[in-house]
């Protein structure tokens, strides 16, 4: 496969990284955007991203990719303090045996998030991506967002707020559904965000061959998690470009 790019925080489980030279490489190319040392000062925004699984199995057929029963939409990424020039901080309690991941903690929801924030990869298992987003990203959300306050509210908060916002529904209200041989512009995705739910996000496709697909779609919000506008120099660094014609491929 040829190279593709990647937008973000990306993981599912860091081996993301390498797939597509990585379907989820580093938490960036959103610019230069580079880690800061743990614990970094307040972050500017949370960023929940959200990933179209199809995408994601098309792009990674070196590995068993499945799409978990009963899912249609988007699935969660990550959720992830991030700043406006496009640093972020990560493991910002690493060397805290209380910031270590603990399923446990997670078991009274571990159903919804097999369906919401599932780890596509088989072999990999489902928690190891939890596990990851939990200690990179969820122990530095915990210290300025009222209401992720330990493991178990950083997911379950997670899958509340995305869940308001159906990012399906919203691309297909604007006529933008999953197609077989139906291309889009970045701008079809944007302005139906926009059009829908009244804010600017952030995209992200990756690229394979002569192929550029849809790969995940950022809200952005503040740290009380009301939703706002996602900063213009995040936008700017979007791996989605202007002139991409984008596939949007539907379920099989």
């Amino acid at each position: 496969q040829n190279v593709v790019v990647c937008l973000f925080s990306c993981t599912q489980k860091d081996t993301m990284k390498s797939g597509l030279i990585a379907l989820f490489a580093v938490l960036a190319i959103l610019g230069a955007a580079v880690a800061l040392p743990a614990k970094s000062d307040k972050f500017d925004f949370m960023l929940m991203v959200q990933s179209w699984p199809q995408s994601t199995c098309l792009l990674n057929t070196d590995k068993e990719c499945a799409i978990p029963a009963g899912v249609d939409g988007f699935v969660i990424h990550g959720s992830w303090p991030s700043n406006n020039d496009t640093s972020y901080p990560s493991f910002c309690n690493k060397d805290s045996p209380t910031y270590k991941f603990n399923e446990d903690d997670i078991k009274d929801i571990e159903d919804e998030l097999v369906k919401k924030w599932p780890n596509l990869f088989v072999q990999e298992g489902k928690t190891s991506f939890w596990k990851h987003e939990w200690e990179k990203h969820g122990d530095c959300a915990v210290e300025y967002v009222p209401r992720m306050t330990n493991e178990h509210d950083y997911f379950a908060v997670t899958m509340e707020v995305t869940s308001k916002y159906d990012l399906l529904a919203v691309l297909e209200r604007a006529g933008v559904s999953p197609s077989p041989s139906k291309t889009y512009n970045t701008s079809d995705f944007v302005n139906a965000i926009v059009s829908g739910l009244g804010v600017k996000p952030v995209t992200s496709c990756a690229r394979t061959g002569q192929y550029v697909y849809l790969e995940q779609i950022g809200l952005c919000f503040d740290n009380d998690l009301v939703l706002i506008h996602c900063d213009s120099r995040v936008i700017g660094d979007a791996s989605c470009r202007v002139d991409d014609v984008i596939t949007f491929p539907p379920k099989k």
